[in-house]
């Protein structure tokens, strides 16, 4: 993954070319796949100007800790394959084969375009030992389309989310530290262990500072051919060509 602030901080072309709303398009589609914008644009959660800001929300901010807890979520930083990973494993033990099969199916969709455009068959077979098949199909295409086309806050708008899936994504995707409010036991052991490890991090004499989860630059998408050729022509002609583009389209 490259961040905006390494790809920014490389020329003062490609600082304004990160400011360019035609870019952070192509990025949400490079990230999440054709539907993006179809869907972003019909339901007006993203228009012209406002790509970064969509972008953002749905980009993970933090760089958790790994702990020794080793929850099946902690593996899933990115906040569509989190909330998925969270309505996997709903209602199963969590144990090796729940695991195995999460990490499987995850390979095998790979953005919410890919669950949106998958047969219903097909996706409920690569869930099977997990049970419910069918419910929680019709749920992943359901929280998919609306992770991209709703203006969502909390993963709890969407459909098939709900206060488990706000803490987890909160936790992991935001970094938040605080265990107000959260009821899951082991959503609490985490925050509780990353609380205990700041303090062992702080050394007997408590001279050094508590260490923190470390902030994660805003991640962009795998830039494909087509963002890259952008970029190209922009470090050439300007940022403003891909804004005229952008509006003419």
């Amino acid at each position: 993954m490259r961040d905006v602030t390494a790809l920014g901080g490389s020329s003062r072309i490609l600082r304004s070319t990160t400011k360019d709303d035609f870019l952070w398009n192509q990025l949400a589609e490079a990230k999440w796949g054709s539907r993006v914008r179809q869907l972003a644009e019909k339901e007006g959660s993203a228009r012209l100007g406002r790509w970064k800001e969509y972008c953002q929300h749905r980009m993970c901010l933090q760089d958790p800790r790994k702990s020794a807890l080793n929850l099946i979520q902690e593996a899933y930083t990115d906040p569509w394959r989190h909330l998925v990973c969270c309505q996997l494993f709903s209602r199963t033990t969590a144990g090796p084969v729940v695991r195995a099969t999460i990490a499987s199916f995850l390979k095998i969709y790979t953005t919410p375009t890919s669950i949106l455009e998958a047969d219903k068959a097909e996706i409920e077979a690569d869930m099977s030992t997990l049970g419910l098949q069918e419910v929680r199909q019709k749920a992943l295409k359901r929280m998919s389309e609306g992770f991209l086309a709703q203006d969502w806050k909390l993963p709890s708008d969407l459909h098939g989310c709900g206060n488990f899936a706000d803490d987890s994504w909160q936790i992991f995707c935001r970094g938040q530290t605080s265990s107000k409010g959260v009821q899951d036991r082991f959503l609490r052991q985490y925050l509780s262990w990353l609380k205990t490890g700041k303090q062992a991090a702080a050394g007997t004499d408590g001279s050094a500072k508590p260490t923190r989860p470390r902030k994660r630059k805003m991640e962009l998408a795998p830039l494909t051919g087509r963002v890259l050729r952008s970029v190209n022509s922009q470090a050439r002609s300007g940022p403003t060509r891909a804004s005229k583009r952008l509006k003419q389209q």
